[in-house]
């Protein structure tokens, strides 16, 4: 299944997320996230539309959680994008990347985002 896995680049999270080595989230999202996954990262920020981004791919490893409330999921990246450049990825490249129509995409970052 292919994910889109909001992570914070530009500003501060609740999360302890490691970039590319582990994913961090609350147990909301423990029957939407599988081992096996693809996933796309992106730089989300409501308010600055700047700060919105695609900036790797990769497939979600094994799920570990400790107290039922925090889940980490551990990442193998197969593609990492310069996302500090002027090279960002947008939507429309990320699907050209990823052989998806925009729509699939789009409905996922929907549901995760918002």
């Amino acid at each position: 299944m292919l994910i889109i896995l909001s992570q914070r680049i530009d500003t501060d999270s609740d999360y302890s997320d490691e970039v590319f080595e582990t994913y961090h989230y609350p147990s909301r999202y423990k029957n939407q996230i599988h081992e096996g996954d693809t996933f796309v990262y992106y730089q989300g920020n409501r308010y600055v539309k700047e700060q919105r981004y695609y900036f790797g791919v990769g497939t979600i490893g094994q799920i570990t959680t400790f107290d039922d409330e925090n889940y980490y999921g551990y990442l193998f990246p197969k593609t990492i994008f310069n996302a500090y450049s002027s090279g960002k990825i947008t939507m429309g490249e990320m699907c050209r990347i990823l052989n998806v129509k925009s729509k699939h995409i789009s409905g996922i970052e929907q549901a995760v985002m918002y």
